[in-house]
């Protein structure tokens, strides 16, 4: 009885450690090429399907980067509709500082791309991103042809998973004793 709760136990941590990763794992694309004037935003998630957003490149002011304690602005989409590169515009009038925010404890960021249709987050809801948005400065400046901006949260949402899946796996695959206690 003993083995066989154990193993239930372990194929739920396995199931649950799947289902985690289906869910957690997701990848996030800007991409744009100047011979189409476009910009494609799209998010890759293993659960659900995120349709894709496509932004005129004329549109696209620059990215940058946004601190985890900063929300958007109420009057960001107009300031950034009116703009005519990314100088004219403040960060102040693009964000607001969550009241509650606890700056020294904060300090994730996420990659952001300023359009004149507003705030595009690279991949919503992500911890910081590794994309280059020098290199997008430069391709928005005129340089190449075509740029994509990419961040892939697939590899970092691993190890929860992980562990629960080999916890899982443990309990299924370690026997325990065979040996049977009997009552008087």
């Amino acid at each position: 009885m003993v083995t066989l709760i154990r193993r239930l136990m372990g194929l739920v941590l396995v199931a649950a450690g799947g289902l985690i990763y289906a869910d957690m794992a997701e990848k996030g694309t800007f991409a744009c090429e100047r011979s189409t004037g476009t910009c494609v935003h799209s998010v890759e998630r293993l659960t659900r399907a995120v349709p894709a957003r496509t932004i005129p490149l004329a549109d696209v002011l620059g990215a940058g980067k946004k601190h985890s304690y900063w929300d958007e602005s109420p009057g960001a989409r107009q300031a950034l509709a009116r703009a005519r590169s990314l100088d004219d515009v403040s960060a102040e009038s693009l964000f607001v500082t969550r009241p509650s925010a606890n700056r020294s404890r904060s300090t994730s960021s996420s990659i952001v791309i300023f359009t004149r249709q507003g705030l595009v987050s690279l991949l919503p809801g992500s911890p910081p991103g590794n994309a280059d948005v020098s290199g997008f400065t430069r391709f928005l400046a005129g340089e190449g042809d075509r740029f994509a901006l990419v961040q892939d949260d697939r590899f970092s949402s691993l190890p929860l998973p992980l562990i629960l899946g080999g916890l899982g796996l443990i309990l299924i695959l370690v026997r325990g004793s065979n040996t049977a206690r009997k009552i008087p």
